[in-house]
């Protein structure tokens, strides 16, 4: 069962690449990101070749504590828990 959702996922966002690709203007691009980390039921390698660019995001547990937000021109975007 999950060989086969690895399958259908990584197809139906190949096809929804080749949708925006038939769309995109030579300007624009086709990107994803893997946010978190890997999972059994998408074949990241196989999406990313349907890509122009693909990305990965982690979200390490560090982040919280990053202190770049004192330093921003303009007023931080907080989330309540």
């Amino acid at each position: 069962m999950g060989a086969l959702l690895a399958v259908e996922n990584t197809d139906f966002l190949a096809w929804q690449s080749r949708i925006v690709n038939e769309y995109k203007r030579p300007d624009q691009f086709v990107t994803h990101d893997f946010a978190g980390p890997p999972r059994p039921e998408v074949s990241e390698i196989d999406v990313a070749r349907s890509l122009d660019i693909a990305a990965a995001n982690p979200y390490h547990s560090t982040q919280d504590r990053f202190s770049m937000v004192r330093h921003l021109p303009w007023p931080a975007i907080t989330h309540a828990p």
